[in-house]
């Protein structure tokens, strides 16, 4: 088990780079490879890539910060602020969910779908709370890489109401969020509601499945669907509680992305339920 958590851990370093090439390029829809600089397009050099060293580097990604909120720069001329400490804490941040998921959830065969949620989560975090918006860039690879994976895991283990135990939770958590989004489009953005379509997939199916006896068997639908209310409701709460914080911080009227409460609140529900055969 701790060959695994070590394992997972240092490959979360080694994604951190390019979580935070994303980070930068991403969101002006440059090509990934190519990175923010005072001549804004020089290729990535092979320092960048490099997880502790390209801390360093004079003009690492994700560090040039736009500064306010959108609505206040209706024109998206918002300045830039160097914050170096950013390219170290995404590092960091995306090498510890790497190996908190693996402690929890261990050999599960559901790992590999955990860790591009967990990543994924970390990705959205600092987008969402630099731009307030998820970019499709995002969610609709992760959410195609999760489908994947767990489709491998329900076809080997011959379990095809896993799958549509999966399929239930993404849709009522992306139902849920969109009725949100009708009543108030200010409050709950339509990026949200896309995420909640990944987040839901993988909440439906940790509810849904359960380890028996080295046997992968479905628990049965409402199951599945509950625990997918179980993570938003963790998510919803994590967003009442740090938008309170952030707008104590920056004013009253301050707007708060609501995306990373869900995704953070998806992991933490993931990360309670523990291995699929707990």
């Amino acid at each position: 088990m701790s060959v695994l958590v070590v394992a997972c851990a240092l490959l979360g370093l080694l994604i951190g780079p390019l979580l935070r090439l994303a980070v930068d390029q991403i969101p002006p829809r440059r090509p990934l490879l190519r990175r923010r600089t005072s001549a804004d397009g020089a290729p990535v050099a092979l320092a960048d890539l490099v997880p502790v060293r390209s801390w360093r580097r004079p003009a690492p990604a994700a560090t040039l910060v736009p500064v306010g909120s959108p609505d206040d720069h209706p024109d998206g001329s918002r300045d830039l602020v160097r914050m170096s400490w950013r390219a170290p804490a995404i590092d960091v941040a995306t090498a510890v969910v790497g190996g908190a998921l693996a402690a929890t959830i261990g050999t599960d065969p559901y790992l590999p779908a955990a860790l591009v949620l967990g990543w994924t989560t970390v990705l959205v975090t600092v987008i969402d709370l630099d731009h307030y918006r998820i970019p499709d860039r995002v969610v609709f690879p992760a959410l195609g890489a999760s489908v994947l994976l767990l489709g491998v895991v329900t076809v080997a283990a011959d379990l095809p109401r896993g799958a549509v135990g999966a399929l239930l939770g993404a849709l009522a958590y992306a139902g849920m969020l969109f009725v949100m989004f009708l009543i108030s489009p200010a409050g709950m953005g339509f990026g949200d509601v896309k995420l909640a379509l990944l987040l839901g997939l993988h909440l439906g199916w940790v509810g849904g499945v359960s380890e028996v006896e080295g046997d992968l068997v479905v628990d049965g639908l409402l199951e599945a669907v509950g625990f997918t209310f179980v993570g938003a409701l963790v998510g919803t709460f994590l967003g009442i509680v740090l938008g309170l914080g952030y707008r104590m911080v920056r004013g009253r009227g301050a707007a708060f992305p609501f995306g990373p409460a869900l995704g953070i609140g998806t992991v933490v529900a993931v990360l309670a339920r523990g291995p699929l055969g707990a």
